[in-house]
Parts: C-alpha cells; sequence; structure tokens
C-alpha cells in the first residue's frame, strides 16, 4: 500500500473521530468530482472507508447525482443500443455486426415459461435445456448494453453472444441463462418467469458478473477489486443483489493487460482478504460477505437493499420476498400480487424483529391498522436487544413497559411535532385529542429508571388498547411519540402515570390473511428434465434435508450423484462424512467423470485432499480422457494443481497426460491464460513442446492463438520453447497463431526473439500475409490490397477458415473480404470431418454456411454456380436436408425459394420428413408440406416412415401434426413394428392415447422372426423367483417379450390405468403371444387391478399356457385375493400342477410352516377334488 492510500485511510474500524471526519470530506469531494464516481453510492457504502489511491474510472453520467439520490440508477435503459465485442470496435458510436437471427424462439419460451419450465437456452439457442444440465447465468447491468437494446425479441448482436457463449464453453457449461434471451415478451409468461427468477442464479453451475465498470477497472489483487466491486454499477442494483445472495459460484470480469481476465468471487478475491489486511478492506470484504451469506433477519434486509435500485418501485418488494425465500406467488382469486403483500409475507417468514424496527415515522399498510410501514425499506435499523415474535397474523408478542397517562396534555407539549409527517402527525393529534387517557409503551433497553431520571424518557410508541387475551393485552398501534425536551420521572409523576411490565400483543392486519405465509418450495424441481429433489437439495446445501434421504446414490439425468454436487460445491465437511458413510457408493457419471473431477473443477482444496486421502484414483480420465488434473489446470486452480502435481510426484507418475484431442493440462492452461498454473506444471517436469495428436499444436500455439501475452513471454524467452515448430495439418508455426489473435505486442515477441516472418504454411501463407487478409493493422511494410483479396480469393481454404473462425463462424469467407470475430479455436480442434485440401470445395463451404445459418454466404456461392443439390460423399446429404437438421427455418426457405430439390433422400433414403420428424421443428414440417411434393407415407430403407420416427424421438407436437395430416398409425417398419408398439415397448406412454385416437390398433403385435432381437424391456423382475423350486423346468412359463402385443407389454410394465384404455379401445383380453395370454401375465406381476379389468372384458380364467391353469399360477404364488376372483369366473381346468400342489413334500418346500397352518389359505391353494393326483 503506498504511503498516499495510508493517509487517507482510516486506521481503526468504527465511528470515525473527528480528523477522519475531515479527510473523508476532501476524499468524498476527490472521489465525486476529481474521479466521476457516483456520490450516492460513494455516501451510502464507504462513509469512512474510501481509499482515493485506486484506478478510478471518471463516468461524466453521474454528474447529476446527490448523496442520497443516484440519477443514473433509476433511469429506464430496456433501450440502450446493445454493445459489441468485436474486435477493434466502438460498441456506442459504429453498428458492425449483424444480430443472430432464426434462434432463441419466442413461442418456445413462452411456453416453457407457462408450463413451469426451464427457460434456459442450449448454446445453439435452438431449445430450452433442464436445469439438471450445467449452464452459466449472467448477472449484468442494462446500462452498459447488455440488455435487449432495439432489437426484436429473440435476438441479439451476434459478437456479444459469442463472448458470451466462449466463457459459458470454457466453464463446461450446455446452456445459458440471460434474462435478455431467457425473459419472454408475454405478459403472463414474463411474471411467471421473473417470479422463478432465483431459481436460475441458484442452479446454475457459474454466474457471470458484466459490468463495463469493472471490465475496465484493471485487476490488481483481490483488495483493490473489492473496491471496485462495492462501487460498480453492478453492485448498486436490486436485482443484483439477489442474484449475488443466489449464487453458488461467481465469476467476476475485470480489465487485464490484454483483454478480460475472469476471477472468481470466493477464492479469488475474498479468500485472499483477511484481517491482517487493511481494516477498510477487510470491512469491504465483509459487506461482500454478509451478502453471499444470505439475509435472515429485518436489519440485514434493509441495510441490503435499502441503498440499491431498481427501474420499478415494485421490483423491490419481489427482491426482498425471493432474497428470504418467500412465496411472491398472487392468491387464486387475484391476478396480480400487491407490494405490501409481498412484504407482509416477508415479515412473517423473518418472524422476529427488535423493538427499535417499530420506532418509524411513515404510514403503516392496511390502511393505518398495522404497525408495519407499507415498505419493509422505510423501517430502521434496529440495535439488537429483546426480540419480538411476529406471528402469521403480523402481530407483535413481547415484553414492554405500559405507562398509563391519564393527563394527555403532558404528552403534547413534549412531543417533537417538526419531524413527523402530515397523515402521521394528523393520527397522533387526533388520539391525544379524543382520548382521556393514553397508553405509551417503552421498549426494554429503556427500562432504566435511574436511567430515566438522569437522561429522560426521549421516545415511546403510542397504542391504544383492543381488548385481553388471557395474559396478554393486544393494543393498535397508533405511532411513535418522540419527546423534546425528554420526559422525566417527575413530568410522569405530575401526569399521575401507573405503568406495569407486561407481555403485549400489537395487533397486525385486521384483514383476511393470505395462506401463502410459508417459505417457497424449492422452485423448479424437475422441471424439463430429472433435476429431482436430492440433487437440488445437494447442489443449494439443504444437507439436513438430503441426510434424511434413503436413496443417497440416486443418479440424475447425467449420471451425478449428490456426492459430485457437493464436491464441485467444496462442501468439505458434508464430503468426507458422506464417504464415511457405509452406505454411500460413489460411481462415475455418465460422461465418467468422478467425484475427484468435480472437485478439482470447483477449486476447494480441502475437498481434494480428503477425497486424495481417501483414495479416489488421480488418474481417472472421463469419456473425453480428462483427468483431474486437466480440470484444475483449465480453471486456473493453482493451488489445487499444486496439491495434485504434489501427489502425481509422490507416486512418481507422468504428468504427460493427453485427453482424447491430445490435450495436455499444459496445453489448457496456456491457452485460457494462468500462468501460475503453468509455471507450476513447467517446474513439475510438464514438455513445453508437447504436440497435440489430433493437429499437431504445442502450448506456445495455443498461447499465441488466444493473445496471452504473458504467456507467449515465458514459453518462448523464459523456458526456450522453439516459435519455429510447424503443426501437422497446415504447417502453421506459433507466429501464423499470433498473426489471427491480433495482438501487436504477441507478434511483436516473436518478431524480436527472430522468428521469420516469410515462413509460409502449406498453402503458401506467411504470417505477415495472413495478419494482413485479416484486416490486422500492423507496424511492418504494408502489402498491396489488391495481391491480398486475390490470394484470399485463391488460397484461403476451409481449414484456414476453421482455425481463424472456430466453429462460430460468423461473415464472410474465401471471398474478398475476411472478418474475424473469434477465438474458437479450442472447440474446432477435432477437423477430420472437414476436408483438408489445397482447394477446398465450394461444396464443402455450402455445406458448413448451411449449418451456420449464413445466408449472404449461401448467395454469394449460389452466385458462384455452386450446385445447390450436390450432396457430401458420406450420407448424401443436400445442403436443404442440413438446413432441415439444423432446424433453420429460414434458411430452408431460402434454398427451398433457390430451387433446391425437396424430394431428394439420403444414403438411407430419408426424405426430409424424416429429419423433421426426429427433430420436431412443426414450423418446418408446415414449410415442407406446403411444397405439396412429399409423401408422409414414405418408408426409408429401415421401413420407417415420419410418423415412425416421431414416436420413436416422443416428439408430441409432431406426432399429432402427422397423423392430422393423414399419416398411417398401423404401418409397420422392416422388423414388423407399428409406432405404437414401439412406443410402449419404449416405455413411453405421452402419445399412445393420440395413435388409439387416430386409428391404431391395440392387438397388432410384433411378428418378426426371423432373429432375435434384443428389447428395451427387461423380463418381469420377480416372475423367476417367485416359482416354486420344483428342479422341473417345463413348469416355469417362458416367454420372450420382444414378441409381446402393446397390451402385453402395458401389463409387464404394471401400467393399469393404460391396460384399462387399451381394453376400453378394443384390445383383446384373449390374445396370445409366444405362449404368454395376458391373464397369465398379470397374474404374474401379482396385479390385481389389472386381472379384474381383464376377468370384466371376457378374458378366460381356464386358458393353459405350457400346462399351467391361471388358478394354479395364482394358488403357487399365495395370491389369495386373485384366487377368489378366479374361482369367482367359474374355474373348471384341472392342470398338470395341480397334483403337486396336492402333494404335501413338493407343497411343503415352497410353503410356509405359517402357510400350513392357515386353513383359509390353505382351503384357496387346495381346492376340493385337487388333492389327488389322478384327477389330472
Amino acid at each position: 500500500m503506498s504511503e498516499k492510500q495510508k493517509v487517507l485511510l482510516p486506521q481503526q474500524p468504527g465511528k470515525p473521530d473527528l480528523e477522519q471526519k475531515r479527510r473523508f470530506s476532501k476524499d468524498f469531494e476527490a472521489a465525486t468530482k476529481v474521479y466521476g464516481l457516483c456520490p450516492t453510492r460513494v455516501w451510502s457504502v464507504f462513509a469512512n472507508l474510501l481509499p482515493i489511491d485506486q484506478p478510478f474510472i471518471r463516468d461524466k453520467r453521474h454528474q447529476k447525482c446527490s448523496d442520497d439520490f443516484c440519477e443514473l440508477s433509476t433511469r429506464n435503459f430496456t433501450n440502450v443500443k446493445q454493445r459489441h465485442e468485436c474486435s477493434g470496435y466502438n460498441w456506442q458510436l459504429d453498428n458492425k455486426c449483424q444480430p443472430l437471427k432464426g434462434f432463441f424462439d419466442e413461442q418456445i419460451l413462452m411456453k416453457s415459461a407457462l408450463a413451469g419450465n426451464s427457460t434456459v437456452w442450449n448454446l445453439e439457442g435452438t431449445n430450452t435445456v433442464p436445469l439438471s444440465q450445467p449452464f452459466m447465468a449472467i448477472s449484468h447491468v442494462w446500462s452498459d448494453g447488455t440488455g435487449t437494446g432495439n432489437w426484436p425479441a429473440g435476438q441479439v448482436n451476434e459478437c456479444l453472444y459469442s463472448f458470451f457463449r466462449r466463457l459459458a464453453y470454457r466453464f463446461h457449461c450446455e446452456g445459458i441463462w440471460w434474462d435478455t434471451l431467457c425473459t419472454p415478451l408475454d405478459k403472463a409468461a414474463r411474471t411467471v418467469a421473473i417470479r422463478t427468477m432465483d431459481c436460475y442464479y441458484q442452479n446454475a453451475r457459474v454466474t457471470l458478473v458484466h459490468d463495463v465498470f469493472l471490465r475496465e477497472w484493471t485487476w490488481d489483487g483481490a483488495e483493490s477489486a473489492c473496491i471496485a466491486i462495492l462501487l460498480s454499477p453492478w453492485f448498486s442494483r436490486g436485482w443484483t443483489a439477489l442474484e449475488l445472495a443466489k449464487s453458488l459460484r461467481v465469476k467476476v470480469i475485470f480489465k487485464g493487460t490484454e483483454g478480460p481476465v475472469i476471477k472468481d468471487l470466493d477464492y479469488d478475491i475474498l479468500a485472499n482478504i483477511n484481517k491482517t489486511t487493511h481494516p477498510s478492506h477487510w470491512t469491504a470484504c465483509q459487506m461482500i460477505r454478509d451478502l453471499r451469506k444470505g439475509i435472515s433477519d429485518l436489519n440485514g434486509l434493509v441495510n441490503t437493499l435499502r441503498h440499491r435500485h431498481t427501474s420499478w418501485p415494485k421490483d423491490m418488494a419481489v427482491i426482498s420476498g425471493l432474497l428470504l425465500g418467500v412465496d411472491v406467488e398472487p392468491d387464486y382469486e387475484e391476478g396480480d400480487i400487491l407490494q405490501q403483500e409481498i412484504f407482509r409475507r416477508v415479515m412473517v417468514r423473518i418472524g422476529r424483529i427488535y423493538p427499535g424496527h417499530l420506532f418509524h415515522n411513515t404510514a403503516t399498510m392496511a390502511g393505518g391498522e398495522s404497525w408495519c410501514p407499507r415498505t419493509l425499506l422505510e423501517m430502521p435499523i434496529a440495535e439488537h436487544g429483546e426480540e419480538l415474535e411476529v406471528d402469521q397474523n403480523m402481530d407483535v408478542i413481547g415484553l414492554w413497559e405500559c405507562i398509563h397517562i391519564p393527563n394527555p396534555k403532558m404528552l403534547k407539549e413534549h412531543v417533537a411535532w417538526e419531524h413527523l409527517r402530515g397523515y402521521t402527525q394528523n393520527k397522533l393529534e387526533q388520539h391525544l385529542r379524543e382520548t382521556d387517557d393514553c397508553i405509551i409503551l417503552v421498549e426494554q433497553s429503556a427500562i432504566d429508571r435511574p436511567v430515566i431520571s438522569r437522561k429522560g424518557l426521549r421516545r415511546a410508541l403510542l397504542v391504544k388498547q383492543v381488548r385481553s387475551v388471557t395474559d396478554k393485552v393486544v393494543y393498535t398501534y397508533i405511532g411513535v411519540l418522540n419527546f423534546n425536551p425528554p420526559l422525566s420521572e417527575d413530568n410522569l409523576r405530575s401526569a399521575r402515570a401507573t405503568s406495569e411490565y407486561k407481555r403485549v400483543i400489537i395487533q397486525g392486519h385486521s384483514q383476511k390473511q393470505s395462506a401463502k405465509n410459508g417459505a417457497r418450495v424449492i422452485g423448479m424441481v424437475g422441471s424439463g428434465g430429472s433435476w429431482e429433489d436430492i440433487h437440488q437439495l445437494a447442489w443449494i446445501g439443504y444437507y439436513r434435508t438430503l441426510f434424511k434421504n434413503e436413496d443417497i446414490n440416486r443418479q440424475d439425468s447425467q449420471g451425478r450423484q449428490p456426492l459430485h454436487l457437493i464436491a464441485e460445491r467444496g462442501n468439505y465437511k458434508t464430503v468426507e462424512l458422506l464417504i464415511s458413510r457405509p452406505d454411500v457408493v460413489p460411481c462415475p457419471d455418465s460422461a465418467g467423470r468422478t467425484v475427484l473431477h468435480y472437485a478439482a473443477f470447483g477449486g476447494s482444496l480441502t475437498t481434494i485432499d480428503i477425497l486424495l486421502r481417501a483414495g479416489f484414483e488421480l488418474q481417472a480420465q472421463d469419456y473425453y480422457g480428462n483427468t483431474p488434473l486437466h480440470l484444475a489446470a483449465e480453471q486456473g486452480h493453482e493451488d489445487v494443481v499444486q496439491k495434485l502435481l504434489m501427489v502425481i510426484t509422490e507416486m512418481k507418475a507422468s504428468i504427460k497426460w493427453e485427453n482424447r484431442k491430445g490435450l495436455t493440462p499444459l496445453h489448457l492452461a496456456a491457452y485460457v491464460g494462468h500462468e501460475g498454473v503453468v509455471k507450476s506444471l513447467i517446474t513439475a517436469g510438464a514438455d513445453i513442446e508437447a504436440t497435440t495428436s489430433t493437429f499437431g499444436w504445442t502450448p506456445l500455439h495455443f498461447a499465441a492463438l488466444k493473445g496471452n501475452a504473458e504467456i507467449v513471454e515465458l514459453l518462448l524467452l523464459v523456458y526456450g520453447c522453439s516459435g519455429k515448430i510447424r503443426d501437422d495439418k497446415i504447417c502453421w508455426t506459433p507466429f501464423h497463431c499470433a498473426a489471427v489473435s491480433n495482438v501487436k505486442e504477441v507478434m511483436r515477441l516473436f518478431y524480436d526473439h527472430g522468428v521469420e516472418l516469410d515462413t509460409e504454411d502449406t498453402y503458401g501463407w506467411t504470417p505477415l500475409q495472413l495478419a494482413k487478409a485479416l484486416g490486422h493493422d500492423i507496424s511492418y511494410p504494408p502489402l498491396d490490397d489488391s495481391v491480398i483479396r486475390d490470394f484470399c480469393r485463391n488460397k484461403f481454404s476451409l481449414i484456414h477458415h476453421m482455425a481463424v473462425y472456430g466453429p462460430d463462424a460468423t461473415r464472410r469467407i474465401l471471398f474478398n473480404q475476411v472478418d474475424i470475430c473469434g477465438d474458437g479455436l479450442i472447440e474446432a480442434m477435432d477437423v477430420d470431418s472437414f476436408p483438408v485440401k489445397r482447394n477446398a470445395s465450394r461444396q464443402s463451404v455450402l455445406r458448413f454456411a448451411v449449418i451456420k445459418n449464413q445466408q449472404t454466404i449461401v448467395q454469394q456461392l449460389l452466385e458462384e454456380a455452386t450446385d445447390i443439390n450436390l450432396s457430401d460423399n458420406e450420407m448424401e446429404k443436400t445442403p436443404l436436408h442440413f438446413a432441415v437438421e439444423e432446424n433453420a427455418v429460414a434458411m430452408a426457405k431460402f434454398l427451398i425459394q433457390k430451387g433446391a430439390d425437396v424430394t431428394r433422400t439420403d444414403k438411407h433414403g430419408r426424405t426430409l420428413l424424416h429429419y423433421v420428424a426426429k427433430t420436431g421443428n412443426v414450423e418446418m414440417f408446415d414449410l415442407l408440406k406446403g411444397t405439396g411434393k412429399l409423401s408422409i407415407k414414405q418408408k426409408d430403407s429401415a421401413g420407417q416412415t415420419p410418423l415412425f420416427i416421431a414416436t420413436c424421438e416422443v416428439r408430441s407436437q409432431m406426432v399429432r401434426s402427422l397423423l392430422e395430416a393423414g399419416a398411417d398409425p398401423n404401418t409397420k417398419d422392416s422388423r414388423d413394428r407399428t409406432p405404437l408398439y414401439r412406443l410402449i415397448e419404449m416405455r413411453s406412454w405421452l402419445l399412445y392415447s393420440d395413435l388409439l385416437e387416430h386409428g391404431a390398433h391395440p392387438n397388432i403385435c410384433h411378428t418378426f422372426a426371423s432373429e432375435e432381437p434384443k428389447s428395451n424391456i427387461s423380463p418381469s423382475r420377480n416372475w423367476r423367483a417367485k416359482l416354486p423350486k420344483t428342479g422341473r423346468t417345463d413348469l416355469e412359463p417362458r416367454y420372450n417379450i420382444d414378441y409381446l402385443k402393446p397390451l402385453l407389454h402395458t401389463i409387464q410394465e404394471e401400467r393399469a390405468s393404460i391396460c384399462q384404455d387399451l381394453l376400453e379401445r378394443g384390445a383383446d383380453p384373449n390374445t396370445t403371444t409366444r405362449d404368454m395370454t395376458p391373464l397369465m401375465l398379470a397374474i404374474e406381476e401379482e396385479d390385481k387391478i389389472i386381472v379384474e379389468a381383464l376377468l370384466n372384458k371376457g378374458a378366460g380364467p381356464n386358458t393353459l399356457v405350457k400346462g399351467w391353469a391361471p388358478i394354479s399360477q395364482a394358488t403357487s404364488r399365495g395370491q389369495r385375493e386373485i384366487s377368489e376372483l378366479l374361482r369367482a369366473k367359474g374355474v373348471k381346468t384341472r392342470d398338470r400342477f395341480a397334483g403337486w400342489l396336492a402333494s404335501p413334500q413338493p407343497r411343503s418346500r415352497y410353503l410356509s410352516r405359517r402357510d400350513l397352518r392357515d386353513k383359509d389359505l390353505l382351503s384357496v391353494l387346495i381346492p376340493s377334488g385337487w388333492r389327488d393326483g389322478n384327477n389330472i
């Protein structure tokens, strides 16, 4: 800390002395006038904690602000022009890139919100994803241009979304929740989305904080970062306070030496500030920590929100409710919820206050009949004392001194009327005027007669008695009496005042209260996915409730157990407790990641240490080949990397592990730019010139492409990595990568190090030519622009395009101009699916442009005489197939208008309708159907119709659209399966009624007999175990479920309601398949409801299956009720198993002694006339 800062900062926390106040006045003036900080933020947040020796950002927008009002914060920034992230672009003056169109469909968003499902978009912007999938939530300030701007719904600047999407990839997220794109415009849907907004931040894998003020604040350590956060517009907003409190992992973007740098709020900032730092920094840190811990009392709520702002007043009430976990849904009979009702629920949720909270001079709820202000944020911060209880009716219950004063005139003379508001003053005056005697309540902290006699009573509550309840008295709150001069003992004696201590009820509401007083149920559990209660409890930290759940090993849709999520969160105590339990069995998730992988990704060193001591495998690789060291290095957890390296060294193992793309931990750390991690890895023996097996790039290639000057300097100059290594694909050196990155400092490092400018790649490109062709302004001798344009046209191949643009291809390629907007190479390392030729074919480029929805490029290629119907070599798909497959409706319409053949099929005979059936895009279906050239009954090479495929994909709306268009639900595929059969075979019960209503026959079965295909349905889970151990296999019923009819499938899956529905729609109760009847199967499943339904529909009770009668099947299992049902239907058949039942020896082997003593059971098991085996 500089000497100047030491002088300016207060040396002791607490109340400032006179000198500190004088110093603060100077600091306040400097901060607001010299540095342009908002006076409201400086005054409300810092008071005596302002360090002037900081690189403050001047902001002229706060020139009109005062110490108690921020003019800027109350503006509506909805229509602020959306910012750009284009390289070298002034987002306030220019309009360089275009908005993304055709993504983020408003109808999908609205339907999802109204259904109570997730509104998180997948990274492609084509559909929503459930909360169970990892996603990134964005917390931002709309005034920075990250709101909707002037674009229509669902549109966003391409470069801005690409910027956020790359960060989501970095944190291994599969979706993005950004209110700009994820909040519907429809009023009803929008209201639902706002009421559940906190759930997204609570369930997000990571919350990204975006504030231009912070992005322009150069990262200079944790202390400076704390000051920046407290002064930022982001920290002053009401909604961002909620987002910060609810988020589990927060990443903040600051300014780095070359572009943005991202720091973890908890690990990189708050964890690095302790009591040994300056008191001001420590206090600033504690302010953020307190909000991160959450709010549990009224003081915390008022202190958090009273200096924050929102564009709409009611938002503060909603934020208060969501912060406290209160339900902000309206009552059923109302269309909306009142602000006062939300505050009332908040108060009931808190359940306790201090006496000082009642001493306010503001208008109260319920027309003045309540003690509570209309907004809780107007309450004072109360000193801690004897707590008062707030019950469900908003009644305040506690101990007070009740003073009865027969002479109100004395009170009037001592009340300080000048500080009261008009309505409050009138109410107090009226009560004192109309009442002969008054009652005032004195808080316990003032009940000290020596104090009163010496200093006098300065304040009291004026109340009116309503009634008495047992040992309590009920009062109505009138208002606060502030006495000036204070009341003395002599004043009270002269007024003949009497007092007593008693428990008092101060009346809350006289109106009927809402039933919604309790805490919110955990939001959006299972919405659109398998995010079950137990997993959400683990993620948000409700561990006590979690431990009561017996199924602690349950896995979600991604194979994650609660232990995985707790390890990522870093709650080491819970992790240690769980792994010590014998019933907890850790296993990898569906991607092969172990608990140690999740802990390494999360970055908790203590958790890592516990897991390593417990024996978790350090060298375990997931399905992508990543070890825990890969994940820790990529996320920049330097302490975790050092711990893992220490264990690896003790094991004498190698740290040169490669994942499936050939990337080592050093490659990942170099690309992301974690200098400390790079140093640790190299010190431990990592190969600085290791090349990837897929592409042949070294860590220096990655660092140069990303423009990480510190890493390039470290590898090139400190550790002596060669800058001349060429890759295996296009012979690029790191200097070529630096030319693409357009970071002059990096290019200068290579140039000064002696790397040649004229090194050509496979296509003849030098780093200088590549930089100039991409439009980069460099200080080297210029080249003729016409030469560069010609060079681009003839030599800029698709592989160059992939290297420069990555999968986020944005603009023009190959022709005349080349525009770079992204660094997505890390996602595009596997380029084997793209042609690597000296001159990439136009068809390859056309296909890629269609996939990326680049209509301008497609138009340009078609003008160059590219065949619009030319198919690829692998699957024989045309560009129109790719457009339909990618749900690009606008692109498909464009191609059809340009003459694309809609009747073309791919290698497997699939038409465009087969593709749209798989995606479920109804809008695309309507477009293709409108051409009139496609048949919805056409089969592919597997005999499957579009309806069959839509059924297999469980595309509900598409199935209904196809049925309404005339699709035949009884058409079989080459394996003799109908859509209904396949649906029930898949255990999917959503669409069977639609198929039946449109003519699907419930008795059509799978009769394909040339092979024994494997079914998705497992055999009955318990039928074999229930059979008597006779040693005779011919007595056991055998059937192959691959050949069951729909009715038999539903019985086998114990779906009684669906079985009854099938029977009502004409399913044959006596159908047989492979020696199995519905009745026999229902008996094996011990389902009385289905047995009764089958018998009522005419199922034959005497039909034998391999010598078994239904009655024998039931009696052999001790199914008394089912046996009685069968006997009531008139059983006459004698099977060859009856004699076995009559034999004492076999019977005793199966029946227990208790059963043998049960005469009623025996009377059912062995009916009259069945004992003699000769009767068979």
